[in-house]
């Protein structure tokens, strides 16, 4: 089931909704059938359709994925009004805003609690043809392996895509090291055997590139010169693997104990 379906049925029974007056000229609150998006809108006499009735003018558009709660009607039209709501024409009032809020809060905050099990939870992912559970976000990043070599195998990654790879790795590995979960504590990859033919098979692509900084290579990179990020270059020493030979003997320790 999908989440915003749980929030639905969870929601169906807590949240009491405002019956419709479809011909009130007061804005008011309204949900799309799914439950992902509210919605305050109005209707307005002065904008008509082909059929002479007036239209309903969509004021605002609130995601119950936002990642925050709008403040007030001020920060709720500056975040998620529409160009009407924000010429002024048309007033929200409080009363608006605690009824979009009322549904919003219960709303969001289920949303967060089942996205958070869901990246929590165990994803079956193929990988170089044996399946694996891992979290979701881990399968998520195979999988990008997995198309990188559907590429290589029908062309070549270009010096563009390169470094845009190189900037969503680097992402990952700034949060894994904020988290204190830095790549020198974690040395065993269990998959990089098996990956050895895809490996041979990219290197064989690039035989005649002896070196990263001989001419065959560098011309890869002409192209993209005008979309490639400023190369800023400042050489950093290399850490020592003080921390590893401390995880190290601290698991040596532990297992000592046990024993």
């Amino acid at each position: 089931m999908s989440i915003f379906k749980k929030i639905n049925n969870e929601l169906t029974y807590n949240v009491t909704v405002t019956p419709k007056q479809k011909k009130s000229p007061l804005p008011r609150f309204q949900k799309n059938k799914s439950g992902k998006m509210l919605y305050i809108i109005v209707r307005d006499p002065e904008s008509t359709n082909s059929s002479g009735n007036a239209t309903h003018v969509t004021l605002i558009k609130l995601p119950i994925t936002a990642p925050a709660c709008p403040r007030s009607i001020k920060d709720l039209i500056a975040k998620f009004g529409t160009e009407e709501a924000k010429s002024g024409k048309y007033e929200i009032t409080e009363h608006n805003f605690e009824e979009i809020m009322s549904h919003f809060k219960p709303a969001n905050a289920l949303y967060k609690k089942y996205r958070k099990e869901e990246l929590h939870e165990k994803q079956s992912v193929v990988i170089n043809e044996d399946k694996h559970s891992l979290c979701a976000i881990a399968a998520k990043l195979h999988e990008a392996v997995e198309m990188f070599d559907e590429l290589e195998s029908e062309d070549e990654i270009n010096a563009e895509e390169a470094q845009e790879l190189h900037q969503a790795l680097y992402r990952i590995k700034t949060r894994l090291d904020a988290a204190k979960f830095p790549a020198v504590l974690f040395n065993d990859y269990v998959f990089s055997p098996s990956d050895s033919n895809n490996l041979q098979a990219i290197k064989r692509k690039r035989k005649g590139i002896t070196s990263v900084s001989d001419a065959s290579s560098l011309k890869r990179f002409a192209p993209y010169s005008s979309t490639l990020t400023p190369f800023d270059y400042k050489p950093k020493p290399k850490k020592a693997g003080e921390d590893a030979q401390k995880l190290i003997a601290y698991l040596a320790k532990a297992e000592a104990n046990t024993n």
